[in-house]
């Protein structure tokens, strides 16, 4: 299994901001490109794509998993 490294991060960051570009209200394109945000270690861009996320459809587990996981790693237990 290749390892995700930042290179692919970052192709995945810019993929699926072009998409966003065309279609800003894809909500698998902001939730992973929150994970690529995350896995990055820049939680509070992860958070404004899973805020985004969620504002659109608020069943998205993964979206409310992930931005609690962003928010720890920033220390604001409290949000």
């Amino acid at each position: 299994m290749k390892e995700i490294d930042d290179q692919n991060r970052d192709e995945i960051i810019r993929a699926c901001t072009s998409k966003l570009a065309s279609c800003s209200e894809d909500v698998d394109a902001l939730c992973l490109r929150g994970w690529a945000w995350l896995d990055k270690k820049r939680p509070s861009k992860a958070i404004e794509d899973f805020d985004r996320a969620l504002y659109l459809n608020g069943r998205r587990g993964d979206a409310l998993n992930n931005r609690g996981r962003a928010y720890s790693e920033k220390r604001e237990y409290d949000q």
